[in-house]
């Protein structure tokens, strides 16, 4: 969505008290389809009011954009109290403990497989990673992880093989 849509939804969601989430379509690092940025949808959102906002994201877009949006959105949140932690320890339990647990939000992402549709020959060509070389799928989602998300999946091109490769790499960590 565009922010004003964005913000619409959000909230609608706080209105009608129903959890849900809201995730972009980026062009790059950090724009939406829409040319806006990341960070003007964000603060659009005005998620540290909106309990019923549980998650923030990125889907659509190519894999090799979002750990840089990933790692925008962590941020964000961070900066506002509302981050799961890098670290995946686990926390000790306490009424602090479980209220900061139920302030913090997700981050989804899934993105598409980063394939550019090559018109002439008909063809989708692979992404090149910034190294010059196709990095997999998996590879990507252990970068997206590290970044702060914590709900992955695929989108457009993003085959059931994919999601296997990205389960066992998560596994492996």
């Amino acid at each position: 969505p565009v922010v004003t849509e964005a913000a619409t939804v959000a909230a609608l969601l706080k209105e009608v008290q129903q959890p849900g989430y809201i995730s972009f379509c980026c062009r790059n690092e950090s724009e939406l389809g829409s040319g806006e940025t990341l960070v003007e949808a964000l603060q659009a959102l005005d998620i540290e009011n909106n309990e019923f906002l549980i998650g923030v994201g990125i889907n659509c877009t190519k894999a090799k954009y979002a750990r840089t949006l990933v790692a925008s959105i962590h941020s964000f949140l961070e900066a506002r109290g509302l981050a799961f932690p890098l670290t995946r320890k686990e926390e000790h339990c306490s009424a602090t403990a479980d209220a900061q647990q139920l302030r913090r939000r997700h981050i989804i992402v899934y993105p598409n497989s980063g394939e550019d549709y090559d018109g002439e020959k008909k063809e989708w060509v692979p992404d090149l990673s910034d190294t010059g070389t196709v990095k997999s799928y998996g590879d990507y989602a252990a970068e997206w992880v590290a970044a702060g998300a914590t709900v992955v999946g695929g989108c457009c091109r993003v085959t059931t093989c994919m999601i296997r490769e990205v389960s066992e790499r998560l596994q492996q960590q």
